[in-house]
């Protein structure tokens, strides 16, 4: 073997286990992320953004609606 190539690594199960947990994870994440958002899911976030920014156009907001 030439002087200036390096060893290969050696295997490491659970390194292969880590990857294909990674690559799992980021297919389940880009599903998640494609699917629409249902009405009864926006609505709740929906009505906290705009409650806040009714109580800061009334000027009682607290540093919960900021």
């Amino acid at each position: 073997m030439a002087g200036n190539k390096k060893p290969r690594k050696k295997y490491d199960p659970v390194r292969a286990t880590r990857r294909a947990v990674q690559v799992q994870e980021a297919e389940t994440r880009r599903k998640v992320l494609a699917s629409p958002v249902t009405d009864e899911y926006a609505a709740p976030m929906e009505m906290a953004v705009l409650t806040a920014l009714e109580e800061m156009r009334k000027g009682s907001a607290t540093p919960n609606e900021w």
